[in-house]
């Protein structure tokens, strides 16, 4: 859902802090703050940050 990838974003970039309307001064038109609910699970645990980048995939400019 939007608020697991909200949740994952805030978890992995701002260190867990919440992005919440009533509190930080931005406009957000959500209802309420949904990235507490326990059936969101933690996005984290599906990504690895700290293995080995893959090297990129170049694709060629005209295939065929």
């Amino acid at each position: 859902s939007f608020d697991a990838y909200l949740k994952f974003i805030e978890d992995d970039f701002l260190g867990g802090r919440r992005l919440n309307p009533r509190t930080d001064g931005r406009p957000d038109r959500r209802p309420d703050v949904r990235e507490k609910e326990r059936v969101l699970g933690d996005l984290r645990k599906d990504f690895d940050f700290a293995q080995t980048p893959r090297r990129p995939l170049l694709l060629p400019l005209r295939p065929g």
